[in-house]
């Protein structure tokens, strides 16, 4: 009986050494760095509503203007009431709490107060 134990032990050990080898030496992951615009839309969301939760605690727009900038696309203009929008309607479509709408709404608004221009710029 003790045999037996012995032997699944050894068999548990040698699959983790050849899975650690595998993973290691033969197939290792090559680690890239991504852009945050490339994040999937409920993650730029999350973004933006923690940029809409400090504007909410300061009142600082330029700050959350050059925070939004980190979402920013290479070679597409920059737009954060743009970013805020599609945040906001986001959030509606996906049940944020109305607490979340209502800082998005008055990061909106503070960008729009900030910036008239960023209403009418292309998106």
């Amino acid at each position: 009986m003790n045999i037996r134990y012995a032997l699944f032990g050894l068999t548990i050990l040698t699959g983790f050494v050849f899975a650690v080898y595998q993973g290691w030496a033969q197939r290792p992951v090559s680690a890239q760095d991504a852009p945050p615009n490339m994040l999937r839309a409920d993650f730029q969301s999350d973004y933006i509503l923690m940029v809409a939760e400090a504007y909410g605690t300061d009142g600082d727009a330029q700050r959350a203007i050059s925070q939004l900038g980190f979402l920013a696309t290479d070679g597409e203009p920059y737009n954060p009431y743009g970013m805020a929008s599609d945040a906001l309607k986001f959030g509606e479509e996906n049940g944020y709490s109305s607490r979340d709408l209502d800082l998005l709404l008055a990061l909106q608004s503070g960008l729009l107060s900030f910036d008239p221009n960023f209403a009418t710029a292309e998106p």
